[in-house]
């Protein structure tokens, strides 16, 4: 820790922190994406970020979020499907 102070009011602080942990970079879970639906491999990373004396950790799966829209996407053309030919379905 690094600190400096002049008589007009300027002030420097730097501040360097490391952590070591055992905790993986990613995990690799198997859920249901959607409820009712089967279960799907996904991998997810594991960030951590710390201020000062504040630790946060969250989940991130850009992996997840893609097979979540195709899943939504199929289940959308699935039920799309079903519906008669009488009937106008506009998409966008």
């Amino acid at each position: 820790m690094e600190k400096q102070k002049s008589d007009n009011g300027n002030r420097k602080f730097l501040y360097q922190q490391e952590v070591e942990s055992n905790m993986p970079e990613a995990i690799d879970l198997v859920i249901p994406l959607i409820k009712s639906e089967k279960p799907t491999e996904i991998t997810v990373n594991i960030v951590v970020e710390t201020d000062g004396y504040d630790l946060i950790c969250y989940l991130v799966s850009v992996d997840g979020a893609e097979k979540i829209d195709d899943l939504f996407n199929n289940i959308i053309d699935e039920e799309l499907s079903k519906i008669d030919d009488d009937i106008l379905v506009i998409e966008q």
